[in-house]
């Protein structure tokens, strides 16, 4: 039995349903929850939200904070667990083979008021191929743009 195919069958086993995602479109998953791309033979699992502070929607920071989220990343020949910063807006990637995955976006946004529970996360996900160009490993690309004090 491949990676693959022990990861797809985990996923059954837990009693996740392994949703069908096609390379370059949008998917959602939910904690626990895998993606299989089988034309690429890539399989994708949402194991947990490591941390999360996010600026709450209802407040004004002074720091936007992140989600930390992590993905187990499986192929027929190898696997990975990959580690994502989400500020509040969405946006980190990680290569992984020959591939680059985008946490798009983390849901739901954080409520002052409100606790989010585990099971409530979603993630939003595109995988497209990397580059030849692109390094191997995991990677993350952030800009910040600090205002002017003049």
């Amino acid at each position: 039995m491949t990676r693959l195919h022990a990861v797809v069958l985990a996923g059954l086993l837990a009693g996740s349903p392994v949703l069908a995602a096609t390379l370059g479109e949008r998917f959602t998953l939910g904690l626990g929850e895998t993606a299989s791309i089988e034309a690429e033979e890539l399989a994708l699992t949402f194991v947990r939200v490591a941390g999360d502070n996010r600026c709450p929607k209802d407040v004004q920071c002074i720091v936007a904070g992140a989600a930390t989220v992590v993905l187990a990343a499986a192929t027929a020949d190898s696997e990975a667990e990959l580690t994502f910063e989400a500020p509040p807006d969405g946006g980190d990637r990680a290569s992984f083979e020959s591939y680059e995955i985008h946490l798009e976006a983390v849901e739901p946004p954080t409520r002052s008021n409100r606790r989010i529970e585990p099971d409530d996360y979603r993630v939003t996900l595109s995988v497209t191929r990397a580059s030849d160009e692109a390094p191997s490993g995991t990677s993350s690309f952030r800009s910040y743009v600090f205002p002017s004090t003049e």
